[in-house]
């Protein structure tokens, strides 16, 4: 599609831009108005090529080859969607629905626009739950687990234009779904233009893992920025896995850095990933968390805390360390660890 050229344009600028932070003034209005604008003509550049692709028949055969690398599209290159009839108003809760051609085929029954949002997020959700099915490494996890963390991954808010204010523009996106669909174009084609056109995810990436015995990272970013990255941590119990909240060991460890640092401290575990280290000796998880300072770049965190804990609420007497980041980036730097009492 013609937009190519434009998002490149876009990313060499906002790249300039992202390097010259620490040099420019981002608070200068008028540069801040030229950047906004030009995401806003990108966006409707996309948006109107979108569309014109949809018309003309959908993807050329080297789109649909790119399609098919990509690890989410690809598994639906080769697979289309199958109508089913339901009756409008029979009941059917495509909020609650596994099945990603029954929600499409509902579409013609839904009116408001809520609820049209809502139906097309549920299709990228089930979408997303099958290919993700077909992934060895996450076996492991019960299908209500699986669903539950892609749920979370995919009703992040990137702004979104066509979403937030243009009820017409909405509309047309609407219903060049439906003539997707029509015209049997491919669930690759389809959910590509619903995550993109749609809900504006162009760089959605999903990952879970374990880092360490027993802990699950959720780790999502529906914007491709680093400021659109979230984290979220979950520990086993039993078969399944329940969310942790660190909120008061953050608060704790927030409180005594700002004394160590003489100024506004805060714990990051959404940019910056939460280290966690089962110690079997001791039989306590070892977290590591990166820490701000008021007076430094958010790109940089300038410590690291190091503590032990049994419950993720209570920090253990006298393992609450910290240190400079250097030998983050330098291996050959040894950290310095110091006692926070």
């Amino acid at each position: 599609m013609n937009h190519y050229l434009i998002f490149v344009l876009f990313i060499a600028l906002f790249g300039y831009s992202a390097c010259n932070d620490r040099v420019f003034n981002w608070n200068n209005n008028e540069s801040q108005i030229n950047v906004d604008s030009f995401r806003k003509e990108w966006k409707k550049a996309i948006k109107e090529d979108s569309l014109r692709w949809v018309e003309s028949g959908g993807a050329s055969l080297i789109e649909k080859e790119e399609l098919s690398k990509h690890p989410f599209f690809g598994y639906f290159t080769t697979k289309f969607i199958t109508d089913i009839p339901i009756v409008c108003h029979s009941g059917f809760e495509y909020s609650a629905s596994h099945n990603t051609d029954s929600i499409l085929s509902y579409m013609r029954c839904v009116t408001r626009k809520t609820e049209r949002i809502k139906l097309l997020r549920r299709a990228l959700i089930t979408a997303k739950f099958d290919q993700s099915r077909s992934v060895d490494s996450l076996k492991f996890l019960s299908d209500s687990q699986l669903m539950q963390m892609i749920t979370l991954a995919y009703n992040q808010d990137i702004p979104s234009d066509a979403l937030e204010y243009d009820t017409i523009e909405f509309e047309k996106l609407y219903q060049s779904i439906s003539h997707m669909i029509d015209t049997d174009q491919s669930k690759a084609e389809i959910l590509k233009f619903i995550n993109d056109s749609v809900f504006s995810y162009y760089y959605m990436s999903v990952d879970i893992y374990v880092p360490t015995k027993n802990i699950l990272t959720l780790d999502y970013n529906g914007g491709g920025m680093a400021g659109s990255a979230e984290k979220r941590y979950f520990l086993k119990k039993g078969k399944d896995y329940s969310e942790l909240h660190l909120s008061t060991i953050i608060s704790t460890v927030e409180r005594l850095m700002s004394r160590v640092a003489k100024e506004d401290a805060s714990a990051d575990t959404d940019r910056f990933e939460g280290l966690f280290l089962w110690d079997e000796q001791k039989g306590m998880y070892q977290i590591q968390l990166f820490v701000h300072v008021s007076s430094g770049a958010r790109c940089c965190p300038k410590y690291i805390v190091q503590l032990l804990t049994k419950d993720f609420k209570s920090i253990q007497s006298g393992s609450l360390k910290y240190a400079t980041t250097e030998h983050i980036s330098d291996s050959t730097v040894k950290p310095l660890w110091r006692n926070i009492r």
